[in-house]
């Protein structure tokens, strides 16, 4: 059975990042829109939340998600890292 080599891997894996990066853009600025059509006042409740790799506050990596109260729907999501 043919392998695939560790090349054409990274290759496969950089053009699947871009595509669920840019779906999932397009889907969040979805949910800001109707956010802003829920309300007609500029001001709408969030729900903040983060995670981290590992427990103890030793991860080096994690992400925090930003959720509209009134839709449910993910406004934001920022991933962080402490490797440069």
């Amino acid at each position: 059975m043919p392998y695939v080599s560790k090349g054409t891997f990274r290759t496969h894996e950089l053009r699947l990042l871009q595509a669920v990066e840019s779906v999932s853009d397009e889907n969040m600025k979805t949910a800001a829109e109707e956010v802003r059509d829920f309300k007609e006042e500029n001001t709408c409740g969030i729900s903040v939340d983060g995670t981290l790799k590992r427990r103890r506050y030793m991860s080096l990596n994690g992400c925090v998600s930003a959720i509209s109260i009134n839709t449910g729907k993910i406004l934001d999501v920022e991933m962080m890292t402490q490797y440069c």
